[in-house]
């Protein structure tokens, strides 16, 4: 594979022909197939002496039909008869036709390491999508370019992409990831019900999932409780802790709290589920039993930022330690933050051996939880995952997230390196699966 090969354009070199320098010729027959994401040709290569060894000739009529910067440094890749230009890497992350300033800025962090990756890295939207010519509507990275990011109309079906938004699948959508193989990682939002099922199947993995039930009717509330004193409920379908409810056994009736912090005390179970009802407001809801760690009357979790890497294996790019506010029933609103090993260390009370084995049973436990879903859902590449460790250091796993905030790893002061890795490491798996590894 050659890096950092720029283009050429050439007027009079009709579409079907290729200008090579003449340290290819070994590798490359005198026809051959160029792909460039998803377009393909089939071109008669021609030995050209001016063409340096960084550069690849190409007709002018290509300008015309695909967006591909010559001011952008390329990876060939060649095998089999095969010339592979790339990679082309799409972000679905914005809806509508245009992207805001605040999003292109944020998906600008991806790019960190964007010397490493090459190419071509668009951001686009399901509203961008051309069956017709196959071709998208977005912008694309430009180191060079004011603001970093050009827009064009004319961008080819990528490589393989990485979804950054939830979307209604529509016939558009599906005519991308069929013309590009299903090349798409983290392709797929599973409910918390659906997570949960597949998880429980798995024989170590459900020694780690705390009890849960879906919601079927009003005696499923009163079973738990007579199980556990405290219960979560949870919606099936949410984010961002909205929606959740803790239901507290106490000596004379229950106490309902939301995670707005709205505190309610009924004295009987009829009563209880009465105002279970309001809040549900006939939304699907799991049930799991609490096991919530707090420390000072503040909840505290971790997050486990899960990530294939340039060698498309699963890797834990960071453990995070996240305090919630005093009172609160979750951590969605964090009030602190620190790596995982400072919370083992100054709150866990724990050593530098024992910490270690802790970080390794965590690892093996996200990795197990990782090619789950990989192999039930689709390939995914970057998740967070919950889990809350108690005192007598048993790991529970609550949630994959698959939209999860890479911010959070910027917050982690006593690690300055941690949020540039936990950005930059999806694009190196997105290179990687598109071929370019």
């Amino acid at each position: 594979m050659w890096r950092n090969v720029f283009i050429r354009w050439n007027a009079s070199l009709p579409l079907h022909e290729i200008l090579i320098p003449a340290s290819w010729e070994v590798l490359l027959t005198s026809v051959c197939k160029i792909t460039i994401g998803s377009w393909v040709q089939h071109v008669t290569v021609t030995i050209d002496a001016s063409c340096s060894m960084q550069s690849i000739g190409l007709s002018e009529q290509l300008r015309h039909t695909l967006s591909l910067p010559d001011t952008l440094s390329y990876d060939i890749n060649v095998s089999e008869g095969c010339l592979r230009l790339g990679p082309v890497i799409g972000i679905l992350a914005y809806k509508g036709k245009q992207a805001s300033q605040e999003k292109l800025e944020t998906v600008r962090r991806f790019l960190l390491d964007y010397a490493s990756i090459n190419g071509l890295v668009y951001i686009c939207s399901l509203d961008g999508i051309n069956p017709r010519t196959r071709t998208l509507t977005g912008y694309y990275y430009d180191p060079q370019a004011e603001g970093y990011w050009r827009k064009s109309d004319r961008l080819p079906y990528p490589d393989v992409i990485y979804r950054r938004k939830k979307y209604n699948r529509n016939r558009a959508y599906d005519h991308l990831i069929e013309s590009i193989r299903w090349k798409v990682f983290n392709p797929y939002f599973f409910s918390k019900l659906e997570l949960w099922r597949s998880l429980q199947e798995h024989p170590q993995l459900r020694h780690h999932l705390p009890s849960t039930q879906l919601w079927k009717n009003s005696r499923t509330l009163p079973r738990m409780l007579n199980s556990f004193r405290s219960v979560y409920l949870k919606p099936v379908r949410g984010a961002l802790g909205d929606g959740i409810i803790r239901v507290d056994q106490l000596r004379s009736g229950y106490a309902v709290i939301t995670n707005r912090m709205r505190r309610k005390y009924v004295r009987n179970m009829h009563d209880l589920i009465t105002v279970i009802r309001a809040l549900k407001r006939n939304r699907s809801y799991l049930l799991q039993q609490s096991v919530a760690f707090t420390d000072h009357k503040r909840h505290i979790d971790f997050r486990v930022i899960m990530q294939k890497n340039e060698h498309q294996a699963w890797e834990c790019s960071a453990v995070i330690a996240r305090y919630g506010h005093k009172k609160q029933i979750c951590t969605n609103e964090v009030h602190q933050i620190f790596s995982g090993q400072h919370a083992l260390e100054h709150l866990y009370g724990l050593n530098a051996h024992q910490i270690e084995g802790v970080y390794h049973q965590i690892k093996q436990i996200c990795t197990s939880a990782c090619q789950l879903i990989d192999h039930r859902f689709g390939v995914f590449g970057d998740v967070g995952i919950d889990i809350v460790l108690q005192s007598n250091l048993h790991i529970w796993l609550l949630e994959i997230n698959t939209l999860h905030r890479h911010d959070v790893a910027s917050y982690v002061r006593d690690d300055p390196d941690l949020y540039r890795k936990v950005l930059t490491t999806p694009l190196k798996f997105a290179k990687a699966l598109a071929g370019f590894s």
